[in-house]
């Protein structure tokens, strides 16, 4: 791929292609966070068991962690256009067959695990290709630049997906929730359809999808500043995952809220990240990696601690906002970090692998606070999930965050 010179003088934006992919993914994860507050909020109406409610959550995430490898091998061996073509193509008839289900009112508790699953599924497999096709439509300068921007994509969808379901739900029912998100997908659809994003520079002429999937492995395995990227995930969404997982739990069991009251939690941590996102190449710039990856488990700890011990909305509206600033800080850190450190010809397959790591501790660690939320109670579950998210903060430290060189001499 060639890039010209007044495009890396530019920036992100300069590349069409870059564009029509930063508006899909708005379109994709607006759609995808309608989906799932629609699914959350009716497993909520259909069962008042926190267990059922945080394994919603599983359903979504679990996928990325059993699908995470293979995705990324099929995004280094296939056309990454047509990769993202086709599954946001399964994802419309998927999110259509909810809407089709719950229209016809036999939508179920396991009949709405299986769907979402399967939506899922679909994300699991797109996730890794668009990430890293980041990198294909980009110049090397701009890449902390376009992270940056899909990162603000990605929480502006966060902010508006939710108060979008939030008011179908109100007005419309859970029907239209999944049939606007179904009609999102299309978007997507059209959007792939039009604009053609460069072929994956790919695995080895020759390699297999086995052999491909084991040479990621054994790039992560041989590369240990990949394990401490890794851990310092580990240490903080395995305990930040109770507050994704036990929200709906909050806003309808504490707060007594109502869908529209569940959306604008959701949207105040979004709010909080797209904030957060703006500012945080200046804070780059004054605080080391170190400290604001600590500094952010910190703040989430608290915003977990605050929306199990306040009842005020503006207090645990307040906590939300600083701790969907806290999460987009880590994840950018850490995304950055990973990419920066990684070749092209593996680089989705690893970027996979990290993928798998960081959805499997949110999928697995949101089942295991809705299993002993179920036993011990709301309150006391975020009181142990915080004061442990507190000493994976602190212990985090341990393993230091540099943001790496690209070991391509070109794109």
């Amino acid at each position: 791929m060639t890039i010209d010179k007044n495009q890396q003088a530019s920036g992100a934006f300069q590349s069409k292609l870059f564009f029509a992919l930063w508006i899909a993914t708005i379109f994709a994860n607006v759609a995808m966070w309608m989906q799932n507050v629609g699914a959350e909020w009716v497993m909520v109406s259909l069962t008042p068991s926190p267990f059922m409610v945080a394994l919603v959550q599983s359903a979504i995430t679990l996928p990325v962690f059993l699908l995470g490898l293979p995705a990324g091998v099929m995004s280094d061996l296939l056309d990454r256009q047509q990769l993202l073509l086709w599954t946001h193509a399964s994802m419309f008839l998927a999110s259509g067959a909810l809407a089709l289900v719950s229209h016809l009112g036999m939508l179920g508790p396991w009949a709405l695990l299986f769907l979402t699953f399967i939506v899922g599924c679909c994300a699991a497999l797109a996730i890794t290709a668009r990430l890293v096709s980041i990198s294909d439509v980009v110049p090397r300068s701009a890449l902390v630049q376009a992270l940056a921007l899909n990162s603000i994509a990605y929480n502006s969808a966060r902010a508006v997906g939710p108060a979008l379901a939030g008011i179908l739900l109100a007005w419309l029912g859970p029907t239209a929730v999944f049939l606007a998100a179904a009609c999102m997908f299309g978007v997507v659809v059209v959007i792939q359809l039009r604009f053609f994003t460069p072929p994956a520079q790919g695995a080895a002429p020759g390699e297999s999808a086995i052999n491909a999937m084991l040479s990621g492995m054994r790039y992560v395995r041989q590369t240990p500043l990949l394990h401490t990227y890794f851990m310092r995930v580990i240490l903080f969404v395995a305990f930040a995952s109770s507050l994704w997982a036990l929200l709906p739990v909050i806003a309808h069991g504490l707060m007594k809220f109502n869908a529209s009251g569940y959306a604008l939690l959701l949207g105040c941590m979004g709010a909080g990240a797209v904030i957060l996102g703006v500012v945080l190449e200046p804070l780059r710039r004054n605080f080391s990696l170190d400290t604001l990856a600590t500094a952010s488990g910190l703040v989430f700890a608290a915003a977990i601690f605050i929306s199990a011990l306040s009842s005020s909305t503006f207090i645990v509206c307040a906590g939300l906002v600083a701790a969907g600033g806290a999460w987009v800080v880590i994840n950018s850190i850490t995304t950055a970090a990973v990419q920066t450190t990684l070749p092209s010809s593996v680089r989705a397959r690893v970027v996979s692998i990290y993928l798998l790591v960081f959805n499997g501790a949110m999928a697995f660690g949101g089942a295991f606070w809705g299993a002993v939320a179920s036993q011990l109670g709301l309150k006391s579950t975020l009181a142990m999930a915080a004061t442990l998210a507190v000493c994976g903060a602190l212990y985090a430290r341990r393993y230091p965050i540099l943001l790496g060189k690209d070991a391509d001499a070109t794109l």
